[in-house]
């Protein structure tokens, strides 16, 4: 019989202009990771092709869909 995976997806940080996504894909059955995988989203003005801030409406909802605690603001001791 065959299990579907798990996969999970989080936001574990996020800087000035960009977040990082954390993967995992697990088949719960075998209690085995099959696969984790990390990608870098940076937001990129569409006219200009530069990196643009994130706004801290963005970070909030980061904020408050990981939970407080749970994710890395790697500019928060920074002045922006």
């Amino acid at each position: 019989m065959e299990h579907a995976p798990y996969i999970y997806m989080r936001c574990s940080s996020f800087g000035k202009s960009s977040f990082v996504f954390d993967y995992l894909i697990v088949d719960k059955v075998r209690n085995i990771e099959i696969a984790n995988a990390r990608s870098v989203q940076v937001f990129i003005d569409t006219e200009t092709g530069v990196p643009q801030a994130l706004s801290t409406d963005i970070k909030q909802r980061f904020i408050n869909f990981e939970g407080e605690g749970n994710i890395t603001d790697s500019n928060a001791s920074k002045d922006w």
